[in-house]
């Protein structure tokens, strides 16, 4: 640790020390006056020498050289392990997977590529479809068209005409 760092700890001290005194002088204050604003800044500080204990101690851990190396190394060796769990699982799997008869990753690719091809077959299909029911429709709309207005009309007769007037074309309700 470096001088900083003790120096924020003295401070800290003195906060503490200080923060029990501005309590009971509120305590002992007449309505508040004056002893609720003292706990207050007292209590401020505390809260800031705190702050700047942990950033100084922060800051001595950060530019140590020794913890440098020591991260460094933890890290290169959990790198290593990260490669050797990969390739030990890789091996364990490539000899397994066929055995249980589960697909590859490869052959998912190449199925999801015929879905998608099967796809687009389908809404091609789909869109000749509706073009060839478009050309159709106006054939067979106009024949149950003239059937439905011959029903509403009442009487079967295709010509006969439709009366949008309430009450002369119905029954009142």
């Amino acid at each position: 640790m470096n001088v900083k760092f003790f120096e924020q700890l003295g401070k800290l001290g003195e906060a503490m020390v200080e923060m029990p005194f501005a309590a009971a002088k509120s305590m002992v204050a007449q309505n508040g006056q004056g002893g609720e604003q003292d706990l207050r800044q007292a209590g401020w500080k505390a809260y800031d020498a705190w702050v700047r204990l942990v950033n100084e101690a922060a800051n001595g851990i950060y530019g140590s050289p020794e913890i440098g190396v020591s991260v460094r190394r933890s890290m290169e060796a959990s790198l290593k392990w990260q490669r050797l769990g990969s390739a030990v699982t890789e091996a364990f799997f490539a000899a397994l997977w066929p055995a249980v008869g589960l697909p590859t990753a490869a052959e998912l690719t190449e199925l999801r590529a015929e879905v998608g091809a099967l796809r687009d077959d389908l809404a091609m299909a789909r869109l000749e479809g509706a073009e060839v029911r478009a050309a159709e429709v106006p054939v067979a709309a106009d024949q149950a068209s003239d059937a439905l207005t011959a029903m509403w009309n009442g009487g079967w007769i295709p010509a006969a005409p439709f009366v949008a007037e309430r009450g002369k074309d119905a029954p009142a309700n």
